[in-house]
């Protein structure tokens, strides 16, 4: 069993290193270690709220780093705001993670109580938090979508 420490310097515990340690510096970036410039996915034209937008955004970005990691994603849902956002399985263990995204200057709000008892009723082992902060850089010259620099550390387990 490994320990890594994560944001808030609170302890957590992940068996088998199932899960990336908690980064020091956003995990969005690019080949050369730039970071990267990402724009809200396709499906999320079927939306006029700005905040479903970044929502979907911000669950795409933590499932692209799921993938990365070798994680075979179950759930991706697109046409919700609940959570959790994403079920995923590696190694034969499921994880489940709710997101929480803001724009910048907005900061991403933590998981309220009454939502951490309520997610840990129904998923009591295994449920990831993911935060993601987006930060808006102008809009692409050539599709005219918001484009974004994203600060996204990585997960943290949730616990009572």
């Amino acid at each position: 069993m490994s320990i890594f420490s994560n944001l808030f310097n609170q302890e957590t515990s992940l068996e088998n290193d199932l899960i990336k340690p908690f980064s020091k510096s956003s995990r969005v970036i690019d080949e050369n270690g730039e970071p990267a410039i990402k724009m809200h996915p396709n499906m999320a034209d079927d939306y006029d709220n700005e905040q479903i937008k970044d929502r979907i955004l911000a669950v795409a970005i933590v499932n692209e780093d799921l993938l990365n990691d070798g994680f075979e994603v179950e759930t991706f849902p697109k046409n919700t705001l609940a959570n959790p956002a994403i079920k995923a399985v590696k190694n034969g263990k499921t994880i489940y993670v709710a997101v929480k995204s803001a724009r910048l200057p907005e900061q991403t709000t933590p998981l309220e109580n009454e939502e951490i008892k309520k997610l840990l009723s129904e998923f009591p082992q295994n449920l990831y938090s993911a935060k993601v902060e987006l930060m808006p850089i102008g809009n692409d010259d050539d599709t005219g979508r918001p484009c974004f620099f994203v600060k996204y550390l990585g997960l943290v387990l949730v616990t009572s």
